[in-house]
């Protein structure tokens, strides 16, 4: 949840109170969130793995949370030596403080697949108290609300994306805790919202199979004149002709300078602006904006609406 503050956290946590904008209707009227040191709610881990951890190495991934190597990679990528990882239990956070895409200071997860693994000394290992609610914490830095606090972290020996942040500095940041039948009015919240998107994600996935299924089906196979399933209106028809890709389409030549005007206005086309599975193209920025200057394929009123392609691909349209 992302704390809108009636005033800010002080260096020594004083009595500063927080409300968030959006709150259960049972805790309207209670006091606003307090301003607390992360030391008080939590500790560091510092168990060592020993020689049989040295197969349950784990990954942090922003994406997916903390994941076995073997399940991610297909295997373990971690060396031999594996003395000086951490070893970790569900429900302990790790934190790496490397910035990337989806986060400015790092990334925080709380190992929740798994019932512990070992994970390497680079990250920043801890754990809450036993009256914490981990879920809450977990949602609370996913949030991004913590995020101005380890800004302040920030010092001049960061290097190369990395904030050289120890787990001890970590803990001295300041967070806003509500009592814990608010944390676990939130956490039951968001779980189930987190719940529901899963749910539609695996209907989104069976479609796609079903898609596929549907694709292969529609169109005939290999060694075949004729789709297996056709519709009603053609069935019976004759099957379909062979003809060469040649005869139905005209490729494209001669490109254009996206340096000059009109085509340094136009959006172009790469190969990240094309969706997997999707017949869509994701919208392109402009030329000029993207600094092009080697020659582009110009899309005329066969193909879609004008935009520069790139001069990786071949263009085309129906003869």
């Amino acid at each position: 949840m992302s704390s809108k503050s009636k005033s800010s956290p002080t260096q020594d946590g004083g009595n500063s109170i927080a409300t968030p904008t959006l709150r259960f209707p049972e805790f309207h009227g209670f006091e606003g969130w307090k301003a607390t040191h992360l030391r008080k709610l939590a500790r560091p881990v510092t168990e060592r793995a020993t020689a049989k951890d040295a197969d349950s190495v784990l990954s942090l991934s922003g994406e997916y949370g903390l994941v076995l190597q073997s399940d991610y990679f297909g295997k373990k990528i971690a060396g031999d030596s594996t003395g000086r990882y951490l070893k970790i239990h569900r429900n302990d956070f790790v934190y790496n403080d490397r910035t990337t895409k989806a986060s400015s200071f790092g990334t925080i997860k709380r190992l929740s697949k798994y019932p512990g693994g070992i994970v390497s000394p680079i990250y920043k290992c801890f754990c809450f108290h036993a009256d914490e609610n981990p879920v809450f914490w977990e949602w609370y830095f996913e949030s991004g609300s913590h995020d101005p606090a380890l800004g302040r972290l920030i010092n001049e020996g960061a290097r190369a994306g990395r904030f050289n942040i120890s787990v001890t500095q970590f803990l001295s940041t300041e967070v806003w805790r509500p009592d814990k039948n608010e944390q676990k009015k939130i956490a039951d919240c968001l779980d189930s919202v987190n719940a529901l998107i899963a749910a539609q994600g695996r209907k989104v996935e069976a479609l796609r199979a079903h898609k596929k299924g549907l694709i292969q089906q529609l169109f005939p196979q290999e060694g075949e004149t004729q789709p297996r399933l056709r519709f009603p209106e053609f069935e019976g028809k004759r099957s379909w002709k062979e003809r060469k890709l040649s005869q139905i389409v005209e490729v494209s030549s001669g490109q254009v300078d996206p340096t000059e005007s009109p085509y340094c206005d136009m959006p172009h086309i790469g190969g990240e602006n094309i969706e997997s599975d999707n017949v869509r193209l994701e919208p392109g920025k402009p030329a000029l904006e993207l600094g092009l200057i080697s020659g582009k394929y110009l899309f005329d009123g066969g193909h879609r609406s004008g935009p520069h392609f790139s001069d990786r691909a071949i263009s085309y349209h129906l003869a």
